[in-house]
């Protein structure tokens, strides 16, 4: 093969230049219950609406489907490590955190959390990380988890081609 060659299957495709568009998948962490966290996979497959929803990511997709939840009557928390897209300018941010606010979303900025664990009644407690030694927590019916979707490259044989991987993405070029 060559960097011009694409084997699919049986068959090979040449091109002058090849775009490798391989998708992602949700990235979830391991942590004292992390096994009661959904991703966004896991949020298209809901059959209901739940009362009250805790939203883990301050990227695109934690904040559109918080917003999405939102709109649709759920009293969401949005649970965010540092800030919301990080990435972007301050204006757009503070716009954006502002009319969140206005419906109603709860945002938890420079917030982390040590566990979540399911309560009797079925409902979700997050165990909130603070520096006292006093508990605080919030409680949801689902905890969706959306950190990160890592790019899908590892089954795409690059090895036997010149396209380099750093930190599991594609190295790209100015093109």
């Amino acid at each position: 093969m060559s960097d011009h060659i694409v084997a699919v299957g049986d068959k090979q495709f040449t091109a002058p230049h090849i775009l490798i568009a391989s998708g992602s998948y949700p990235r979830i962490e391991k942590f004292p219950g992390s096994e009661f966290v959904m991703t966004s996979d896991g949020f298209f497959e809901m059959q209901e609406l739940p009362k009250r929803m805790i939203v883990v990511g301050g990227g695109y997709i934690g904040i559109e489907l918080a917003q999405i939840m939102a709109g649709l009557g759920v009293k969401v928390t949005l649970v965010v490590r540092s800030i919301i897209l990080r990435q972007c300018d301050r204006d757009i941010i503070e716009a954006l955190m502002r009319d969140m606010t206005i419906a109603g979303i709860d945002i938890r900025l420079h917030t982390s959390f040590t566990s979540i664990r399911q309560e009797e009644d079925g409902a979700y407690k997050m165990i909130l990380k603070t520096d006292d030694a006093v508990e605080k927590s919030i409680i949801a019916d689902k905890v969706l988890y959306a950190v990160g979707r890592p790019p899908l490259v590892d089954n795409l044989k690059l090895e036997n081609t010149g396209i380099k991987i750093e930190k599991g993405a594609i190295v790209v070029d100015d093109f």
